[in-house]
């Protein structure tokens, strides 16, 4: 009950008053409440567990989420708008150094690497700024499809994307613009830096984005390019559901990739996207109306034939 009666912002510090949140005094997400109850339960089960007491009730039982909290939470794909993230990535391929917002800057060509990497291959912000040196690379040879259709030999390329957090190193598949971006800012890069210490995998790497011995910040998506390429496409930083961030922008691509015909499947989104099970892969796609509308039409005139045999 306490849980359902929650608050954003309710337990704030005072001190925190000067980053009051938008929804403040609002009531919580459904999908907070239930986040807040899977806690409590795995508290009181591990207490049990660890050998702390012994519990008179049931966590699972008696602390479940309420049907009225589980029927409105649920899968919420934070898309970004389709015109919005259409113009982006037609800034992300275009952007000049007269579009830079500030003097202080990293080289114009590592930007625009980053930016056509975060438009086009899906990646997690912490997975970009990992990516090593010589990891991307060629399609040298034909691809030969179970229809017989042949893909020419560079039109794509294939990145090697470093560990996350639910998923191990692996190569996948990418636009060929990618690489050619890429070569770009190799070009420029610094040579002889030294390697630095990657902090998940405990491993030295040569990172691709290091310039002056250092990795690029973790925040130069968010406050440098995304601010660079809302401002050349003459976008506001936020849309219908909020502000533009570069987890959403993973969570577009994804479902470009689902939506358009003859799109990837559930298992072959999963797979690119580094995902370790199909049900966290739905949380980044959100079908299209138009999608769904023509997928409609096709199965009605089917059942309409069908029903005609019949």
């Amino acid at each position: 009950a306490a849980v359902n009666c929650m608050t954003v912002g309710e337990w704030a510090l005072v001190s925190s008053a000067n980053r009051t949140p938008p929804r403040q005094g609002e009531p919580i997400a459904p999908n907070s409440k239930r986040g807040f109850l899977h806690a409590l339960r795995r508290f009181f089960i591990d207490f049990e567990l660890w050998g702390w007491g012994k519990l008179r009730f049931s966590p699972r039982h008696h602390l479940t989420t309420p049907r009225s909290i589980s029927f409105n939470a649920g899968v919420n794909p934070r898309v970004i708008d389709d015109a919005v993230w259409l113009k982006l990535i037609w800034s992300s391929l275009n952007f000049k150094k007269e579009d830079l917002l500030s003097t202080i800057h990293y080289p114009l060509e590592m930007l625009k690497a980053i930016a056509v990497i975060w438009t086009h291959t899906g990646l997690r912000q912490n997975e970009i700024l990992r990516l090593s040196l010589g990891c991307i690379h060629s399609q040298e040879h034909d691809i030969v499809q179970d229809d017989g259709s042949i893909i020419k030999a560079g039109t794509l390329c294939y990145l090697d994307v470093p560990p996350s957090k639910t998923f191990k190193a692996f190569v996948k598949p990418v636009s060929a613009i990618v690489k050619e971006y890429i070569d770009k800012w190799l070009l420029i890069r610094p040579e002889n830096q030294a390697a630095l210490l990657d902090g998940r995998t405990g491993n030295k790497v040569q990172y691709l984005f290091q310039f002056r011995g250092k990795k690029v910040g973790m925040t130069v998506i968010n406050n440098t390019i995304i601010p660079i390429l809302c401002a050349k496409a003459g976008v506001p930083r936020y849309d219908s559901k909020g502000p533009i961030t570069s987890h959403r922008g993973r969570a577009s691509v994804v479902t470009a990739l689902a939506s358009v015909p003859n799109g990837m499947s559930l298992i072959e989104l999963m797979q690119w996207s580094g995902h370790s099970s199909p049900s966290s892969t739905m949380h980044y796609i959100r079908i299209r109306p138009t999608k769904l509308a023509a997928s409609f039409v096709k199965a009605d005139q089917m059942s309409h034939v069908i029903s005609v045999i019949i």
